[in-house]
């Protein structure tokens, strides 16, 4: 048994040190479960899915759903922040703003209430996909 607590620990710690050092990446837990294969083997799906929901309850990461996505993604549990989701791509990144706080003080003004926790996801298209198409209109257009 000793053994089995040595490995949710290590499966725990890895999920940590994945978000923590891939602060732009928001990976589902199908996504984790791919990065950890290599360094746990034999890990079960079920298992990263009790280190995801342990990691949670202790207030370590959080989660977060899309409007357009069915699976949730996960970060480090840090200052809340809008998150930008390119509609060509798919990247789901960080925008380092702090609009959640502004929307939140005016929400409260405007309806009375005491807000806890709010979410903003913008979604368009990102600088690197953005440059492609107008790069392809240009050759396009020269041609």
């Amino acid at each position: 048994m000793e053994k089995f607590g040595k490995v949710k620990r290590g499966v725990k710690e890895a999920i940590l040190n994945l978000l923590s050092q891939n602060r732009e990446w928001h990976p589902t837990a199908r996504e984790l479960f791919e990065a950890l294969k290599e360094k746990f083997p034999r890990l079960a799906f079920s298992s990263v899915y009790r280190a995801i929901d342990s990691l949670i309850a202790e207030k370590k990461i959080i989660s977060f759903k899309l409007e357009d996505e069915e699976e949730r993604r996960f970060e480090i549990f840090d200052k809340l922040h809008p998150h930008f989701k390119c509609t060509v791509c798919g990247k789901v990144y960080d925008i380092d703003i702090d609009l959640n706080t502004a929307f939140k003080e005016l929400a409260e003004l405007h309806t009375e209430h005491l807000i806890y926790k709010a979410r903003v996801t913008y979604y368009g298209i990102c600088r690197e996909c953005f440059n492609k198409k107008l790069q392809e209109f240009v050759r396009k257009y020269n041609a």
